[in-house]
This record gives structure tokens, C-alpha cells and sequence, in this order.
């Protein structure tokens, strides 16, 4: 982690992945992160595969540097410790279905008056108002609503396996969540951030929502040819359609048809992507593919090997910058997982924590942060 945000405190009511995708991106850059559960239970990502000897990676993954404590916050104790955790922290995020909180007696007016500072996160796919905000959704129904897939030939739909959607949506509540920091150091005031998963998956790829408005499903491509070919030993990713890339493509395939004049016109290309592709499969299929890289990133045309989880792991780039960090899960030593994405020429880069077992700092943050006795901790955590 990045210890940027240290003295920020954050309640972290979420669960699954687009909630705690926000609040583990706060806690790697250095926020407290109260991650509050149900007692026994917990965030239902805990019960989310894959696993590993019991363990679930999913929850591992989106819930490292936080903290845990168990509270039912539905219950008139639980609600006594929220609203001291509330007056305490500086970022509440949630994504329950939109009305949710406020049906718990927790709005964000309700919240204005226990902490005027405080930041209120909400993540919904719909948004909070509108004719389907108290629909509940989920990473699929956000995908594809919002135009994230592609249709195959045989009439099937692909869509992404990352969960795209919920992790853009909590990206951008992040993003969001330290604007709102910042605005509050100006104002002195706190306000409620209404995170929509819709209009984040749409966001994602504005280029198709604006292109089938003028063109419609037969728009253009941005550039041509770009495309996956096979080497003789893998697959290679080639993006040679941006004009100084396939002029430089053209110094070094003596095909015809790429030597054909009338394919420096991009639009021309465009049009016969199809044929160009051919001919470049041609050639690609002769080499074997660290060769094929090679020969195109020496003629600076971007290239890249169509890479399975193990090449990831063994990635020399990643290697270097020491980007994969292996944190302890629970019965199953240490994992992989990728760390912040960004380096801070002005901060140093700190041991991230796993993610914490259920309760794990129930004693330790309501008796230090509530002053609690131990005892009394035990009672409110039940």
C-alpha cells in the first residue's frame, strides 16, 4: 500500500465486489478501512468461489489492508455502534439497493446530523432515482444492459470474464470518494456520492455508444488491420492499423496486397480489414512467436503474445517492477494478487495485510476507536 491517505478513515458497509473494489482501493492507498460484517457470517463474498482448500480467493481479493469487525447494524445495538462509527469516519461506502440505507434510518440527511464531514459512497447499478433505481443488479445484468459483449457469428453473446462492470463502478467511486476529500478541504462540508453501475459500464467504451448513434450497427472501426494471429507456436496480438504502425508493417511484409498504395487510406483499409488480415496471417504463421514479436517491436509496431494465467505469473515486466504482491490466505499459504497500479515518486511502497478473518478487530476498534471496554466490545459484536 501507499500511505497517501493515512489519517482517512473509511466504514466499509459493502459487499461482493463493486463496494469493496472502492474501499480496497482506498486502503492501498493508505485509508483505514472498517470493514463492518455479520456476525457468523459476513460479507457474502467470503461464501464466493474460487476456492482453495476452503478458502475463498474471490473475498481475498477485493477486502486486503482492511479491517473486520461484526455488527448487526440492523439491530438497535448495531445501530448505537454504526451511528459512533459514522461520527468517527471520514468515507461511508455502501451498495445495497438504492433506499436501503434510508429504510435503516440512515440517510444521508440522517448522517449530515451525526457527522457533517462525513462522505457517503452509495453504489447501485441503477443509481439512486429513476424508474429502475430499486432494481437489484448484478455484474451480468449491468454488462450487458450497458452493451459490454460481443455477438459471436453462431448468434451467442461473449462477455468478459473480469467483472468488468463492478469493477469500473468501484473504481470510479474511489476516484470519486477522494474528489469529494479534496472538495471537502475547501468546503469543510461532506456530500453523497451516487455511483451508477449503468452509466460507469457505458462510460467504459464511449467511442461504440457514439458511433452507433451516427453510424449504427455497421459503424466503422477506429484504424485497420488489428487483430489476434496465430505464430507457429502461439498467438500474437498485432495492432498495426494507426497509420505510422502500418506504414512501418509495409517495410516489412513484401505481400502485394499490404504493398498496395490505395491501403495507406485508413478508410481503405477499414473496408478490406478482412483481406489484409489474410495476408498477414500468412506471413505471421511462418514464425514462431517470441520471433514474430520481436521482429515487429524492433520496427516499433506494437505486438504482444496472447498470454494463458501462467505467462502472467511469469511475466518479466511485472517481475521487475514488482507488481504481484503474495499475501497469506487462510489454508492456503500465499496467494498472488496484483498490487496498486501506481507508483508515488514522493511515497514509498508499504507491506499490504491480507484480507482479515471475520470479527478479526472487533475488540481493538470499538475499544480504541469507541472506548469501549473489552467486555463491552464482545457484547456489541455478538
Amino acid at each position: 500500500m501507499i500511505n497517501i491517505l493515512a489519517g482517512v478513515r473509511v466504514l466499509d458497509l459493502s459487499r461482493y465486489i463493486s463496494g469493496p473494489s472502492c474501499c480496497r482501493i482506498l486502503a492501498d492507498m493508505g485509508a483505514e478501512v472498517i470493514k463492518v460484517e455479520k456476525a457468523g457470517h459476513g460479507d457474502e463474498g467470503r461464501h464466493c468461489g474460487p476456492f482453495s482448500n476452503g478458502s475463498s480467493l474471490y473475498f481475498s481479493a477485493y477486502n486486503r489492508n482492511k479491517k473486520s469487525i461484526t455488527i448487526d447494524f440492523r439491530s438497535e445495538k448495531g445501530q448505537k455502534v454504526l451511528r459512533k462509527l459514522i461520527e468517527k469516519c471520514d468515507i461511508i461506502v455502501e451498495n445495497f439497493k438504492a433506499g436501503t440505507m434510508a429504510a435503516m434510518g440512515l440517510s444521508f440527511d440522517e448522517i449530515q446530523k451525526i457527522n457533517p464531514r462525513a462522505i457517503l459512497v452509495s453504489i447501485t447499478g441503477f443509481g439512486q432515482f429513476g424508474p429502475d433505481s430499486k432494481r437489484p443488479a448484478y455484474d451480468g445484468i449491468i454488462s450487458y444492459r450497458a452493451h459490454l459483449y460481443a455477438k459471436l457469428e453462431d448468434g451467442s453473446y461473449c462477455e468478459g470474464p473480469a467483472l468488468m462492470s463492478d469493477t469500473i463502478a468501484g473504481m470510479n467511486a474511489a476516484h470519486a470518494a477522494v474528489l469529494a476529500l479534496y472538495d471537502r478541504s475547501k468546503t469543510g462540508k461532506g456530500q453523497w456520492l451516487d455511483c451508477c453501475m449503468l452509466t460507469s459500464s457505458v462510460g467504459s467504451w464511449p467511442i461504440g455508444l457514439a458511433d452507433y448513434a451516427m453510424n449504427g450497427d455497421k459503424g466503422e472501426v477506429i484504424d485497420a488491420p488489428n487483430g489476434i494471429y496465430h505464430a507457429a507456436d502461439g498467438d500474437v496480438i498485432i495492432i498495426s492499423g494507426p497509420q505510422p504502425m502500418f506504414m512501418r508493417l509495409r517495410e516489412i511484409i513484401p505481400d502485394p496486397v499490404i504493398q498496395d498504395e490505395q491501403y495507406i487510406n485508413v478508410k481503405n483499409r477499414i473496408r478490406d480489414e478482412g483481406l489484409l488480415k489474410e495476408r498477414i496471417a500468412q506471413w505471421a504463421k511462418t514464425k514462431g512467436w517470441e520471433e514474430l514479436v520481436q521482429i515487429l517491436s524492433d520496427a516499433t509496431i506494437t505486438a504482444g503474445k496472447v498470454c494463458t494465467w501462467q505467462d502472467v505469473l511469469d511475466d518479466r515486466q511485472l517481475a521487475y517492477r514488482e507488481d504481484l504482491i503474495q499475501l497469506p490466505v487462510k489454508n492456503c499459504g500465499t496467494v498472488p494478487y496484483a498490487k496498486f497500479p501506481v507508483t508515488f515518486s514522493a511515497h514509498e511502497y508499504i507491506t499490504d495485510t491480507a484480507a482479515p478473518e471475520l470479527g478479526a478487530d472487533n475488540v481493538s476498534v470499538l475499544t480504541n476507536l469507541l472506548g469501549m471496554t473489552p467486555e463491552e466490545a464482545v457484547e456489541y459484536t455478538c
